[in-house]
């Protein structure tokens, strides 16, 4: 299996959740498949974000600062995967 991992440092993410705008930065790591698949990596053309380290999280307008749910992590993995 051939798959292609790139790591991105310090990042900055601007998304939409439940009705507001927030911002993440942190690090993430993609791996992209680009041969067939195998059990521990992502199908053929498919892309897998990997969240590492969460530096800040806060609502885009107001400055407060959020906790980074399992929900909106997926949501900030889902926003990587649309804009790679």
């Amino acid at each position: 299996m051939n798959y292609n991992t790139e790591s991105f440092y310090d990042q900055e993410i601007t998304f939409d959740y439940d009705g507001t705008s927030y911002v993440w930065i942190g690090n993430y790591t993609i791996d992209e498949a680009i041969d067939d698949e195998t059990e521990y990596a992502p199908g053929y053309n498919e892309v897998e974000v990997t969240i590492d380290d969460t530096y800040s999280l806060y609502s885009f307008y107001d400055g407060i600062d959020v906790k980074p749910t399992e929900d909106i992590l997926y949501v900030i993995a889902e926003e990587i995967k649309m804009n790679y």
